[in-house]
């Protein structure tokens, strides 16, 4: 019986995620409004916020700054040019004392997001035709396996991205 040692599960994954938004940053970081300097599209962030609120439905400052590791005040800079842009609208809540704020996103970034999605989904589909067919059969193995653990363990069910929308 193999006895797997958390030391390096856990290393090998922090290796993992670290190289993955590496690869992430590199590959599309061109595709993208860097560091929000012109007003010429998303940025690599902006984006990051789109899909969390579009595809998994996290909706609130509060949330995306724990999710995102950000301070509120940073969020909230970002959120206010994403809402000036026409990005997203925010909404108070009907909460205990309305201070509670949710976050929607509108048609325009709806849109803008399926454009930035289309254009790394080539990026992404050129890297992964380059790979040899016994990468490709780990790659995706690895994915859905990897993606079973923690989708079932983040008791979330996001929208997925949907091939046709590609």
């Amino acid at each position: 019986m193999f006895i797997v040692n958390v030391e390096y599960v856990y290393k090998d994954l922090s290796n993992l995620l670290i190289n993955i938004a590496i690869w992430r940053t590199m590959t599309f970081e061109n595709y993208f409004n860097i560091n929000g300097k012109n007003n010429d599209g998303l940025t690599l962030h902006q984006f990051n916020i789109l899909s969390a609120i579009f595809y998994a439905g996290i909706n609130t400052i509060s949330s995306l700054e724990n999710i995102f590791g950000i301070s509120k005040s940073s969020l909230s800079i970002t959120i206010k040019k994403m809402e000036k842009e026409g990005y997203i609208t925010k909404k108070s809540g009907i909460d205990s004392d309305g201070r509670k704020v949710y976050i929607e996103i509108t048609e325009k970034g709806i849109n803008e997001m399926n454009e930035k999605n289309k254009m790394m989904y080539k990026l992404f589909k050129n890297f992964f035709n380059s790979l040899s067919e016994d990468d490709k059969n780990n790659l995706s193995e690895g994915i859905e396996s990897f993606s079973k653990i923690f989708n079932s363990d983040l008791k979330i069910m996001p929208k997925t991205c949907r091939l046709e929308d590609l």
